[in-house]
């Protein structure tokens, strides 16, 4: 049998390089989760104007495009 990761993906719904309320409270549940676990948070963000968002709302690390 594989091995369980430990990541708890969160996917942050976002209109016009701006996240919605419910993706802050989804990010907040997610990161205490993912330490009772001891793994991981992770996001996805889909859409445009995503260095906006991030540079604006998400304090992020790194934040890795993929098209």
């Amino acid at each position: 049998m594989d091995k369980l990761s430990n990541e708890v993906w969160v996917f942050i719904e976002q209109r016009n390089g701006k996240p919605a309320d419910v993706s802050f409270e989804l990010l907040s549940k997610g990161l205490k989760l993912s330490q009772n676990m001891g793994g991981i948070l992770k996001a996805v963000v889909i859409g445009t104007k995503l260095r906006t968002l991030q540079k604006k709302h998400l304090n992020m690390v790194s934040m890795k495009q993929s098209l």
